[in-house]
């Protein structure tokens, strides 16, 4: 690559803004993207700084791919210090950011300091500005969005904006990227909101592509080919990710009941496929096929609601006993809104629906939550974003709320590391168990992207996954180094891997190796993971994470959450884990690994 591009360093405490060049270094041995946030957090002193405080850095930046033109290659990676969990807070968004910001040459922004009037960050034409916007404060993020982009005065313009639950601190609020994406695990919204940035404006047309005569325009189209052909992409570009809930219900590997069982009576009235019909407006990243998300027109919603991703449908339905699919829907868009994870909402309000029915929650003035009681749960989330009643409880996630609870309550609260566990219940999921105990976010699929252990609807005969490998803790390493490249390239998991169903690289390493004129191996993008993996493991040693806590919460040690398990939900093979990474019986990477990965603690 002739230009790396450069890094924006906004000071919002004086407005100032410095640029300086993307280091060789991390390009060399982090590759883009969530590597280089690793690299260059493991330089600060993150561990010393609270999340919410003004001194914590926020940083975004474009994955490697990000404006080559290539298909699915447009995420950006957002990183600080969580507020939720206190370790190394991490997501991963899609949209048009990353490549109307590499359109203009820059690679990074680093935000510190606070706003002393709630201000909105401009880029255009490689420049950024501090513009105050106190009119907007307390605008959900949908209106901040169309507000914004009306002023930018051209379609040509990303919107990256925190709702009224980052601006209230409610620990896992979001920052949305129009109405259909998300940065949503781990509270980055919140961080965003404590500092009084209440949006982020790209102004600017998107990357071109990759450099002339390479090939790479042959490399892109016949990589966006091969996405089309692959045999589960009919099915999830048609119904998303919501098209296979009933899928995960027949396999006995979803969750409902804040994971007390892997199905639900009513599943059939909650099938995703259902939505289909209402499809008005399908959209995608730039360039991907897939389009994978949608627009609806359904009696009862307002039109142009956003159809719900699997983990969302599940989250808000069968986790909370909701069976009414036009009320999930209503609720995941209300959360995206608001400006808070809709996965962590459905996972604060099902403990809370778990407490309720067995004695455990006090009784507060207001709303008791219910399972499957729509009215109360919308009533609930806006409690939440207002901090107020058990809102502002439920606003800390379940960890914490349990410890105020204290008594039993600790026991019903599914995370791990403080982050509400995702979809799938690990009962039935061995390597989707260990992946939520040593994922470096918390207890989240999505993180390490174990999808190599379990078959699609189209793989009658069994998994077809390349890339497999011989046992739990050997499948977990090589799904933590695929996925944590990824996150380097930029490019979306739903294809390569949902997909493409392949953890070998060797298709993005072709892709890359075209666009970017450098000679990539696939082993050498897995080294990217590597590090990634090992300086991420660093920065949450530092923050005070203990090896112990690399283990599924307490929740599955009771007969009543063990989903069918005879005696208990196996204990993950954390310490296989640790060895077939590298790192000694405490979890600690050890100095022959860091030599070997020219890593320096």
């Amino acid at each position: 690559m002739d230009a790396a591009g450069k890094i924006i360093f906004v000071n919002l405490d004086t407005g100032d803004v410095e640029k300086t060049a993307f280091p060789a270094e991390a390009q060399r041995m982090m590759l883009f993207g969530r590597g280089f946030n690793a690299w260059y957090f493991s330089m600060t002193d993150i561990e010393k700084i609270d999340p919410l405080e003004p001194g914590s850095d926020l940083l975004l930046s474009c994955g490697m791919l990000a404006g080559m033109g290539a298909p699915a290659a447009s995420r950006l990676h957002v990183t600080a210090r969580s507020p939720l969990t206190g370790l190394l807070g991490s997501s991963n968004v899609g949209g048009s950011t990353a490549e109307r910001l590499v359109g203009q040459g820059i690679r990074a922004l680093v935000i510190r300091g606070r706003a002393e009037v709630p201000s909105v960050l401009w880029i255009q034409g490689g420049e950024a500005r501090v513009v105050q916007a106190p009119a907007l404060w307390g605008a959900d993020t949908v209106e901040t969005a169309r507000v914004l982009q009306k002023e930018a005065g051209t379609k040509h313009s990303s919107v990256l904006a925190v709702g009224p639950g980052g601006e209230n601190g409610v620990r896992f609020a979001c920052i949305m990227a129009g109405g259909h994406h998300a940065a949503g695990r781990t509270g980055l919204g919140a961080v965003m909101g404590a500092k009084g940035l209440k949006a982020i404006v790209v102004q600017g047309v998107p990357g071109g592509r990759g450099p002339a005569g390479s090939g790479s325009r042959a490399a892109t189209a016949g990589y966006a080919k091969e996405i089309a052909r692959f045999p589960e992409f009919p099915f999830l570009s048609a119904h998303g990710g919501a098209g296979y809930l009933k899928w995960a219900h027949d396999a006995g590997i979803m969750s409902a009941f804040n994971f007390r069982s892997t199905r639900f009576g009513s599943i059939s009235r909650l099938d995703g496929r259902l939505l289909t019909a209402g499809v008005i407006k399908r959209r995608g990243c730039p360039r991907c096929p897939v389009k994978c998300k949608a627009e609806l027109e359904i009696p009862g919603l307002p039109r142009r609601s956003v159809r719900p991703e699997f983990e969302p449908l599940m989250a808000l339905g069968p986790r909370c006993g909701l069976s009414n699919l036009e009320k999930v829907v209503h609720l995941d868009n209300l959360c995206s809104r608001l400006g808070i994870d809709n996965i962590s909402t459905g996972g604060v309000l099902a403990f809370a629906m778990d407490l309720h029915e067995r004695g455990l929650l006090p009784r507060r003035p207001g709303v008791a939550p219910v399972w499957g009681d729509a009215e109360a749960m919308e009533k609930i989330i806006r409690l939440i974003v207002q901090r107020e009643g058990i809102g502002d409880l439920l606003a800390e996630g379940v960890r914490r709320a349990a410890m105020e609870l204290g008594g039993d309550a600790h026991r019903y609260a599914a995370h791990v590391k403080g982050l509400e566990l995702s979809g799938y219940h690990p009962g039935a999921l061995p390597a989707t168990a260990l992946a939520y105990a040593v994922a470096g976010r918390g207890g989240d699929f999505n993180d390490l992207y174990p999808a190599l252990e379990y078959s699609l609807p189209s793989e009658t005969g069994g998994s077809t996954a390349a890339g497999a490998a011989v046992d739990t803790a050997a499948l977990v390493r090589r799904a933590m180094l695929v996925s944590y490249s990824l996150d380097c390239l930029g490019l979306c998991k739903v294809p390569v891997l949902s997909l493409g169903r392949s953890w070998t690289l060797d298709r993005e390493a072709s892709l890359a190796s075209a666009l970017t004129g450098l000679d990539l191996k696939p082993e050498e993008l897995m080294a990217a993971g590597e590090r990634t993996a090992v300086l991420e493991r660093m920065l949450n040693l530092r923050c005070g994470l203990d090896g112990s806590e690399d283990r599924l919460p307490e929740i599955f040690d009771m007969p009543a959450y063990r989903a069918g398990a005879e005696k208990r939900v196996a204990a993950p093979p954390t310490l296989d884990f640790y060895r077939r990474m590298g790192w000694d019986d405490s979890g600690r990477p050890t100095a022959e690994l860091l030599e070997r990965l020219e890593l320096v603690e």
